[in-house]
This record gives structure tokens, C-alpha cells and sequence, in this order.
């Protein structure tokens, strides 16, 4: 048994609660009490929060550093792709080393940016995501190499190098998804087409730039329909043609299309 703060706590079972309990409120001596009597740091309390977890949310830096030199090890990092800011091999990887190595955070994931407005000066095309998954790989331990990924509307999060078609040209990636969820739970067909994703306009060739400063104002699916008839897009309805079946990697000579206008 031992005192916490002026309370007795049994030791043994109930400890990593404990640990919690004492981290919730702020109780420093209670968590430095507990670490020594071997309480479990990476123990969750009954409202699923753990100490770490409290010592952030109470902004107490000495806590959540006493928790990591204990051996806490749940403390994962998903980042976000921003370009001009940790879009390159270097940047990326002395982000991830700075992690790990001096904050005892695990890199876990990097999210390609979002498709949403006043945005496109942050985003990086999927190509380069894809080449900076590939470039980032050896440096780092197999438990700590992030995956980059692109959370692709109505299909989820998938991993850079997933893409099913890409047309670099206009910088459009087609997609596919292998589970429903309660958008698409009645839709027989959901699992049958592609979805696509954009590049920022600014980073495609001038080809490609040309194109939809022709055809941006037209909406993406009127605009694929009436040029590409073999393009079928999930809100149309169609299913996937064949040549969307396997993987065709990064083609930069197809010609598709989309619209953007809303995202500038």
C-alpha cells in the first residue's frame, strides 16, 4: 500500500486507474508515488483516458515527461503533408527522427492535405507523395516509418501507392473502396467504382493547367462525361470499366477530367 496525496491506495490491481485518476487531477506527487510503486503508466482509466493523456489536456509538460521516462509507449503522432512545410525526404524525416528520437512519439501516419478551400497552397499532388513514401524508406526502424496516406472522399484513408488509375496530366486518381459504411449500406454497387481525388492545379504541367482553365467552370462529372464516356465516377452510378480493374500506376500522357473551381 501507499500514500497518494494523502490518500491510502492498495497496490496490485486497480493501479493503472489509479495512475489515471491522479493525472485527471493534476495530482503530480499522487503520479510520481504511483510510477514508483510500479503502476502500469500505459494503463487506461475507467473513462478510457490515459494519464498521458491528462498530464496534455492539464498542459503539464513535468507529468507527461515523468510518464515517458517511465516507458510509456502509447503516444502516437498522425501528421498532416503540408507543402512548403514538411512536403520533402529531408523535412519529413527530421520531423520523424525529432519524434521519436527526442519525444518518444511513434510516426504513424501522414495525411496527404484535404480538398477543402483556401487550401491548395498547402497540398502536394499524389505523385509526390507517393515518391516521398519511397524516399523516406531505410532511414527509419520498420515500427516507426509512417505511412502516407490520402483520405479519399466516401472511400476512407488509403495508402499512396493503393491508387487504382492516375492521370497525371490533369492530376486526377481514381479509387476504389473494400468495405460500406452507413452512407452506402443500401448501395449494391459502392464497392463497383472508382472515386476520385484532385492534385492542386498549380502543380500540373502547363497541358494540364490549360485544360481546366477551359473546362473549370463546367461541374466534374458533366465535364469527364461529356470528354472521357469511359470515365464513370461513383455519383454517377456507373460501374468500373475494365481498364479501371488493376493497378495502371502513374500515366502522364492520359487525358480525364474534373472541376475546381471551388477549391481556389
Amino acid at each position: 500500500m501507499c500514500f497518494v496525496g494523502g490518500a491510502l491506495l492498495a497496490a496490485g490491481a486497480g493501479h493503472g486507474s489509479e495512475l489515471s485518476d491522479a493525472a485527471k487531477q493534476g495530482n503530480a506527487a499522487g503520479v510520481r508515488a504511483l510510477i514508483k510503486s510500479a503502476a502500469d503508466v500505459n494503463s487506461p482509466g475507467r473513462d478510457s483516458m490515459t494519464p498521458l493523456l491528462w498530464a496534455v489536456q492539464g498542459n503539464d509538460i513535468e507529468m507527461a515527461r515523468a510518464l515517458l521516462d517511465a516507458g510509456l509507449r502509447d503516444v502516437r503522432n498522425q501528421g498532416v503533408l503540408m507543402r512548403g512545410v514538411n512536403a520533402t525526404a529531408d523535412d519529413l524525416l527530421d520531423l520523424c527522427f525529432a519524434l521519436q528520437g527526442e519525444a518518444n512519439i511513434l510516426p504513424y501516419y501522414f495525411y496527404m492535405c484535404d480538398m477543402i478551400p483556401n487550401a491548395e497552397h498547402w497540398r502536394t499532388p499524389l505523385w509526390q507523395a507517393q515518391q516521398l513514401q519511397l524516399s523516406i524508406m531505410g532511414y527509419l526502424p520498420g515500427f516507426a516509418t509512417p505511412r502516407i496516406v490520402c483520405d479519399v472522399p466516401y472511400v476512407g484513408k488509403r495508402w499512396v501507392h493503393q491508387v487504382v488509375r492516375y492521370d497525371r496530366n490533369l492530376g486526377i486518381s481514381y479509387w476504389t473502396k473494400n468495405y460500406r459504411t452507413g452512407l452506402d449500406g443500401a448501395d449494391a454497387d459502392a464497392l463497383n467504382r472508382v472515386y476520385p481525388f484532385y492534385d492542386p492545379i498549380d502543380t500540373l504541367p502547363t497541358s494540364g493547367q490549360a485544360w481546366w482553365r477551359e473546362n473549370g467552370h463546367v461541374p466534374c462529372d458533366a465535364a469527364l462525361s461529356a470528354e472521357y464516356d469511359s470515365v464513370t465516377l461513383a455519383s454517377d452510378g456507373g460501374a468500373v470499366p475494365d481498364q479501371y480493374g488493376a493497378v495502371a500506376g502513374v500515366d502522364g500522357e492520359e487525358d480525364v477530367g474534373s472541376t475546381r473551381a471551388d477549391l481556389q
